[in-house]
């Protein structure tokens, strides 16, 4: 038997308990017996249930090269330090990664995102002042992409 339900946590009394690596959601699936014109069958319960890992390694089918850019960025009192990472998107869900194979016109529209994984964000908040292409790491060629924000 296949059954296609989303998993929504309280609904129809889906309960959903997260330990350490996974989330499993359980529920009761009522099979009501056919009573017309006579009762032919009883009634069933089923427990249900699926597990989730929280965490996955997935892999496309595809190889893509996402225009990625990743630099350390040390604690306001100097005790740690944090991974910035900044990817490049063409679209305003930033769901499709630009990838270094992909071309590029001076009117075409990108999405930055820059990320830092591994803050608090409840602590801390991100701030990006400058964003400039250049066409080397090395260029004292800067192209402003955001300036003083």
């Amino acid at each position: 038997m296949t059954l296609h339900r989303p998993l929504i946590t309280s609904d129809c009394n889906t309960e959903a308990v997260v330990n350490s690596s996974h989330v499993i959601y359980t529920n009761q699936l009522y099979i009501f017996g056919k009573t017309d014109p006579i009762r032919t069958t009883n009634d069933a319960v089923m427990n249900i249930s699926c597990s989730f890992p929280l965490h996955m390694n997935v892999t496309f089918n595809v190889t893509l090269h996402p225009v990625l850019g990743t630099t350390v960025i040390n604690g306001p009192t100097g005790n740690g330090s944090y991974t910035a990472i900044m990817m490049a998107f063409t679209d305003s869900t930033y769901t499709t990664p630009l990838s270094d194979s992909g071309t590029l016109t001076v009117e075409d529209t990108i999405y930055l995102s820059v990320r830092l994984p591994d803050l608090d964000v409840n602590t801390f908040k991100l701030k990006v002042v400058n964003i400039y292409a250049s066409p080397t790491n090395s260029s004292a060629q800067n192209y402003y992409l955001l300036q003083n924000g």
